[in-house]
Formats: structure tokens, sequence, C-alpha cells
């Protein structure tokens, strides 16, 4: 939201100022035109704000091995989501559960790319580790933010280098430094009108060494965002934590038992939206 809020301030401020450097203050109509100049100028900051973020990349090295996040790089990747979240114009709409105050893995269901946005900039207070895809890091500039802020790629077609990922993210929980986000469906659901993808055990794995809560959410629209960007003035994305599924709870439980028990809970919570 700080970006944001200073890509809007400098917008009105170099509006403002050609309107007062111009002498064209006196008349309305120039006055109702710099105003309608507002969001160009808001393209043109944040324009130089992506070019700011290629340039602190470059400092950004992925051949460096991460073992503890940026949280300086992990600022602006939260930043960037709230402000990609706006020009997307997404309403967010969450129930009332909060997510814990220590490190916790948070389980959630994946139809879009809009999903990780909301989950980043709304599990505050803790920076949140994103397990995905390999083809991420190689975005140009965003790959390098989200490498240094930790988050793991996971290669699901090597089974080795999946457990190295799986314990690295165990270890970032045990180690108190970042939560984990993990889509146990593996993949995008591209049809969640028919339900959800079978959800994979391996990854809850995650949670059994640092004895960590498991926080379950369903996200429910993101899937539509792109689809309503051209028919609707905003899209709605439901985020609602079901359950916080402390340790004592699933600690005699086996994976498959609690796969499938998150499955179960955010099923029963995506039924809530439809009545």
């Amino acid at each position: 939201m700080i970006i944001t809020l200073i890509l809007l301030s400098l917008s009105i401020a170099s509006s403002g100022l050609i309107c007062f450097f111009t002498n064209t203050y006196t008349e309305w109509y120039f006055i109702l035109l710099y105003v309608l100049a507002i969001p160009l100028f808001f393209i043109a900051w944040m324009i130089i704000y992506i070019i700011m973020l290629w340039f602190i990349s470059l400092f950004f090295s992925k051949k460096k091995k991460v073992k503890k996040p940026n949280l300086f790089a992990y600022w602006f990747v939260r930043q960037t989501a709230y402000l990609v979240l706006l020009l997307a114009r997404v309403k967010v709409k969450r129930n009332k559960a909060e997510y814990p105050n220590v490190k916790t893995l948070i389980i959630t269901n994946h139809t879009s790319n809009f999903d990780l946005l909301p989950l980043i900039w709304y599990s505050r207070p803790q920076p949140l580790n994103i397990i995905s895809k390999p083809s991420l890091f190689n975005i140009p500039i965003f790959g390098k933010f989200i490498y240094r802020s930790g988050f793991i790629s996971i290669d699901r077609e090597n089974d080795f280098n999946a457990v190295k990922s799986i314990l690295r993210a165990s270890n970032t929980i045990k180690d108190n430094y970042a939560s984990i986000l993990l889509c146990p469906e593996g993949t995008r659901n591209r049809n969640p009108e028919n339900g959800l993808l079978e959800f994979k055990a391996g990854g809850f794995k995650i949670a059994y060494k640092p004895k960590c809560p498991i926080t379950v959410v369903a996200i429910k629209n993101a899937n539509l965002v792109k689809k309503n960007w051209w028919k609707k003035l905003y899209s709605t994305i439901y985020i609602d934590i079901c359950e916080v599924i402390e340790y004592e709870k699933y600690e005699k439980w086996n994976t498959m038992e609690l796969a499938a028990y998150s499955k179960k809970l955010i099923e029963e919570q995506l039924k809530t939206h439809d009545k």
C-alpha cells in the first residue's frame, strides 16, 4: 500500500505542478483536464517504479543460495502484489478468522495466479514464502525478487529435488524465517466449478518437523479476475480461513489423512459462497 500511495501522491503532485507553473489553474476546464490526466501520470510513475525494481534486481544473484529470506526484497514483493490487485480492480473479502502469530504452513486451493497475490498481502504479520513451479523464477525482475525473498522452487518431475524443497520449506518454518504457502493440488485447477483436484499428501510433511500450525485457506473467484476486468467494475475474491489445525490435533495423523481433512475443509467453505 505504501508504494501505491507514493505513486498516487507523485501523480497528483505532477499534474498539480504542471497546472501551477503553466498558469492555467485560473480556468476550470484546464483544472478538469489535469484531474483527468492523473491516471496517465500514475502509469508514468509506475513505469519508473518498474525501472527502479529492475535496477535493484541487478544486485540480486540467483546463483547465491538463499537460506534466510531477504526482507527488503520481500517488502517490494508485498507492495507490488497490492499494486497489481489495485490495477486489476480486485476487491478482497475475508472472514473474521486471523492468521496465527507464529510461522505456519498455509494450505490453499489454486485456480489462478491471482490466488497468490492477496495471500501475500493479507498473510501478515508473517513473511510468506511460496512453493512454486521453477518457471516463475525465470520471469524478468520478478523472478529475482521472489528468489531473494525465499520462495522455493519445486520440481515435481524429480523426486529427489522435490524432497529437498520440502525439507527446505520445513526448515524455513522451524528456523522462524517465514510461513510457507503450499497448493497441494500441485497445479492450477482450470475448472474449479468441477471441484478440487486431488490433494498430493507429500507436501504436508513440511509441518511435522517444526510442529507448526496448519492454516487451511479457501480461495474463490480468483480465476474470474481476467474475464471480469473487461466486463465489470471490479472482481471479488473470497479468502476464508477454514481452520488453523494445531500440531496437537494432527500429530498422530498421517499425511494422507491430513490432506483429506484439509481438502474437505476447503470444499465445505467454498460451498458457502454458492448459497
